[in-house]
């Protein structure tokens, strides 16, 4: 049975939420899917919260992880990335 990835996202909801991590005004929000082969992708929602409300984006990346927990990771260390400039094509100067 193939699951969308809301009910993926919602069955693992508490524990997305225990791997938010706060880096230099911003949220980083690991959201690994599963995906063919049992392997996780590396999703990541970065928000920032402002006076006048919160604003975030999705990034994917082109890595497969074989453990769930390698691509939290993972996650969480290429979000730093984006967020410090380091990534091409891939930003948060817009939020």
């Amino acid at each position: 049975m193939v699951r969308s990835n809301k009910e993926v996202i919602t069955e693992h909801k508490e524990r997305l939420l225990m791997s938010i991590v706060s880096y230099k005004g911003y949220e980083i929000c690991p959201i690994p899917l599963p995906i063919a082969s049992r392997q996780w992708d590396t999703t990541i929602y970065i928000m920032v919260r402002r006076e006048d409300g919160s604003k975030g984006k999705k990034f994917t990346g082109q890595q497969t992880f074989t453990r769930r927990e390698e691509s939290i990771q993972s996650c969480i260390d290429w979000g730093k990335k984006i967020i410090d400039g380091e990534v091409p094509y891939y930003s948060v100067a817009d939020l």
